[in-house]
Formats: structure tokens, C-alpha cells, sequence
């Protein structure tokens, strides 16, 4: 793999990654939870996709809440993350996780530096932003797995910034806004969530809470794949009144 990757480098001259290493993990089949939520992005999901995509997002959020019994924080959490396999979803993309212990080799034992700056809680945006250390917590990953999942289902980062004046009043584009500019709005925690989640609003209203700015409102993993799991019900009984 690794010699294979070597032979993508431009030039000999030009290493792949400079200074930097590789990874390499196990291979998972299947379908990323972005993947999954095409059709809720394009607006033609019927019943039995809203009812495999609900399915889909509470597994996610059993995979997260598993992590966290383990004492891990994933720190990154995207929807892209998370593989749907035959043997279950399987999260993938752990080099920014933070354990409850160092790790046996001092060098992958670093600060944290952030995950996807649309996806990041304010209390870790804030802090990052001015350049000082966070941990990142349970409750910061929730508050990243709904973003994920807000995304994913609408195509829209969740936070409105038009609304809150990132374009205009703050002088910032978000094309081509630094990741320090956002993260100080973000930290804030004062830009509101989108108003316009179409074409699935309920979903929303199930995610709202764990975008909530103050982490300690913001239910557990585990909580929020209950309900995610109770919503399935009502389509997978409008799929069985259709047959």
C-alpha cells in the first residue's frame, strides 16, 4: 500500500506527505453514512429511505456512544466517518482521538488542533481559535455527530452565516474565511442554526438539542440514537400500509 501511495508523489524530489506518516487501517465495505443520505440531500427519499436513513444515523450514534463507554473521544467526527458494514457501522479516522490514558508511543501522544472547523462545538472553537489548548469531550462529540448528521441529510453546514452577518457585517466570505475567522464565530456561540433544514425538518428537530451552544444540555450518544431509532417507526409503518 504504502509503495503504492509512493508512486503517486509528483517527483521524486516532492515527498507525499512532508514529515508526516501514514496510517494504515483496516479496509471496511459499505456505504458512509454521507452516502447513505443522498437521497434526503436530493429530496426524493420515500419512506423505506427515510426509515434505512434514521437506521442508519442511530447506528452512528451507537458507534460514537460505544466509543465513549471504551473512554474515547473520537474528536473528529464527520459524517464520512462512519462505514456501514454487514457486521454494523464502523468508525473510521481516529487520528485525532483523545483516550483516557496516553498512548505507549510519546509521539502519538499530541495536542489537539481541531476537527472540521463547520462541525466544531463553540467551547472547542473558542479556545482554538485563540491558539490555547482543549480537550475535547463527550459532549463535544455529540454536538459534532448531529452537525454530521444535519449535513449530511441537508447539504448545509448547520449554523446560519448569513444570518449571523459573516458575509456582511464581520466582513468575512465564507469561501474564503480562515479557519481562525470562523472559529471565532463559531466560538461565540451565539450564530443560530439554519432555518430553512428542508426537505426534512423532522430530523432536525431531533438534532436540534445536541447542537445546543451549552454542552451540558446537549443529551449523550447514546440518548440521541433512541430517538432516532423511535422516529423510525412511523415510516417503516407507512412502507408496510403501502404494500
Amino acid at each position: 500500500m504504502l509503495r503504492a501511495l509512493a508512486q503517486q508523489t509528483p517527483t521524486p524530489r516532492v515527498p507525499l506527505i512532508d514529515g508526516d506518516g501514514f496510517t494504515a487501517t483496516p479496509w471496511f465495505d459499505g456505504p458512509s453514512t454521507h452516502e447513505v443520505f443522498a437521497p434526503a440531500r436530493t429530496g426524493t427519499a420515500d419512506p423505506a429511505q427515510q426509515a434505512a436513513m434514521l437506521g442508519a444515523a442511530a447506528g452512528f450514534c451507537r458507534a460514537v456512544a460505544e466509543l465513549h463507554r471504551l473512554g474515547w473521544v473520537h474528536a473528529d467526527l464527520q459524517a464520512a466517518h462512519c462505514i456501514h458494514t454487514a457486521d454494523g457501522p464502523r468508525l473510521i479516522d481516529l487520528a485525532a482521538a483523545q483516550g483516557p490514558r496516553p498512548l505507549p508511543h510519546p509521539g502519538l501522544n499530541t495536542p489537539f488542533e481541531g476537527g472540521l472547523v463547520h462541525l466544531e462545538a463553540p467551547e472547542l472553537a473558542r479556545p482554538l481559535a485563540a491558539g490555547t489548548t482543549v480537550h475535547p469531550a463527550y459532549t463535544s462529540d455529540v454536538y459534532a455527530l448531529a452537525a454530521a448528521l444535519w449535513t449530511a441529510a441537508t447539504g448545509h453546514w448547520p449554523l446560519d452565516y448569513t444570518a449571523a452577518g459573516i458575509y456582511t457585517a464581520a466582513g468575512i466570505n465564507l469561501r474564503t474565511a480562515t479557519t481562525t475567522e470562523l472559529r471565532t464565530a463559531i466560538g461565540t456561540a451565539t450564530l443560530s442554526l439554519r432555518a430553512d433544514p428542508a426537505p426534512w425538518p423532522a430530523l432536525a428537530d431531533i438534532l436540534t438539542p445536541a447542537l445546543d451552544a451549552d454542552p451540558r444540555c446537549r443529551p449523550r450518544a447514546a440518548d440521541l440514537a433512541d430517538t432516532l431509532e423511535t422516529a423510525v417507526a412511523p415510516y417503516e409503518r407507512t412502507v408496510a400500509t403501502a404494500r
